[in-house]
């Protein structure tokens, strides 16, 4: 039951992640270099996904680790599209555009990485959701 319950937090931590690495990759930031200084970051946020993930699956007893896991990828992928089309919204608000405080939104604009990351990451829990629900083939000789 205690390593269930710790199993699961794993997955919500590691959901946090993939929410952080998805939201991070439509960030484009002057001071980094545009390819490399995002890559980098993202990286960094890879490293605790992936220990957190296997923790998790380490963990939690559940019947299938595909779809536990394949449900922490799509959930935080869920978020982050909530997230992104909340920050599109605002930006396209005539009213908000003309206030000044809204600086911080103007570097929310790396759209092509940003959604190329969000769904390869999305696409990769779907197929392991996928996986982990259909049954293998086995022999018809049976």
């Amino acid at each position: 039951m205690i390593r269930n319950f710790f199993g699961i937090t794993f997955y919500i931590f590691a959901g946090f992640f993939v929410y952080m690495i998805c939201l991070l990759a439509f960030i484009s930031a002057p001071e980094l270099d545009e390819h490399t200084g995002k890559l980098m970051m993202l990286t960094a946020f890879s490293v605790p996904l992936i220990i957190f993930l296997f923790l998790g699956m380490l963990l939690y007893r559940g019947n299938n680790w595909k779809i536990t896991t394949g449900t922490t990828l799509l959930s935080g992928t869920g978020l982050n599209l909530f997230v992104v089309i909340t920050f599109i919204c605002i930006q396209l608000t005539p009213e908000l555009s003309k206030r000044d405080d809204i600086g911080s939104l103007l570097s929310f604009n790396d759209y092509l990485t940003g959604f190329i990351t969000t769904s390869l990451v999305a696409l990769l829990g779907a197929a392991l959701f996928y996986r982990g629900r259909v049954p293998i083939n086995k022999s018809r000789l049976d």
